[in-house]
């Protein structure tokens, strides 16, 4: 009897020790070699698995609307004012919100970003990363701006913006970049940009074109045939991901006669947001 139970403790002791071995195996480490992994791979999940329904979360946008709603006072400068969108950038289901204003004849764009706190109670300012040094953000008042992409390489998910800046009468810079959240943070990439001189600005009495492609670190001027190549390549080795978004206007927002009326426009513009493999139910 004192064998049986001796043998059977031993193997007791055994069985520990080998689920002590397996807890202790270490995660599978990432491929160091991947370049521009900044977005999120989406997640399968369907708006039945999100943890906020969308009048939850525009509830919690509503309740804190101090925190993120811009004085139209201070807004007038430009006929564009200032608009108000929700994006996925953490692919969550939990939509961030963006408010943009767009300011003097430059058309210079400075945007907020906010996403519902962790208790689902507030919302907070997500920090935009200012290691580019950029003056000026992403605009929100092009009709294809911003696009959303699949990196058929890497299976990452892609926001490409358009940002664009009126330099002066006949001077235009356009400028193409992918703006992500990692870490905390809104990190903004830039992939193209292109700018022109009008002839009867220009010092040589032609129009002239600039353009050039990022990359990493480097910067590159280039031909026309070479930046049109360059952008064929990037957009061939994507998937469009058709991107549907509502953009909630200066007029439409100010117009609002009441919360309620402000509300149902937020959980309309909420609700539209959707891109092939996701959508809100209703």
């Amino acid at each position: 009897m004192k064998k049986c139970f001796a043998l059977i403790f031993s193997m007791i002791i055994i069985l520990s020790l080998s689920g002590c071995f397996l807890r202790q195996t270490p995660p599978e480490k990432k491929d160091p070699t991947k370049l521009h992994d900044f977005s999120p791979e989406l997640s399968d999940k369907n708006s039945a698995e999100i943890s906020l329904a969308p009048y939850e979360a525009v509830g919690i946008y509503m309740n804190n609307i101090e925190k993120w709603q811009i004085d139209p006072n201070k807004t007038r400068m430009s006929m564009e004012g200032y608009c108000y969108v929700f994006l996925d950038l953490d692919f969550d289901g939990i939509l961030e919100l963006i408010a943009s204003e767009t300011q003097g004849s430059g058309r210079y764009s400075k945007n907020n970003y906010y996403r519902i706190s962790n208790d689902k109670t507030s919302i907070e300012l997500i920090p935009f990363d200012q290691s580019v040094n950029q003056k000026n953000q992403c605009d929100l008042i092009f009709e294809d701006s911003p696009v959303l992409y699949k990196n058929n390489k890497t299976g990452n998910y892609e926001y490409i913006f358009c940002d664009y800046i009126r330099i002066g009468g006949g001077m235009d810079y356009f400028r193409e970049e992918e703006y992500s959240y990692k870490d905390g943070k809104i990190y903004a990439t830039p992939l193209f940009a292109y700018e022109v001189i009008q002839a009867e600005v220009s010092e040589s009495g032609e129009k002239e074109e600039y353009f050039t492609l990022f990359n990493l670190d480097e910067t590159s001027k280039v031909d026309k045939e070479t930046y049109d190549n360059a952008i064929k390549n990037f957009e061939s080795q994507r998937t469009n991901l058709d991107l549907e978004l509502e953009i909630i206007t200066d007029d439409e927002f100010s117009e609002a006669t009441n919360i309620t009326e402000q509300s149902d426009m937020l959980l309309d513009a909420y609700k539209e947001f959707s891109y092939n493999g996701f959508e809100f139910d209703g």
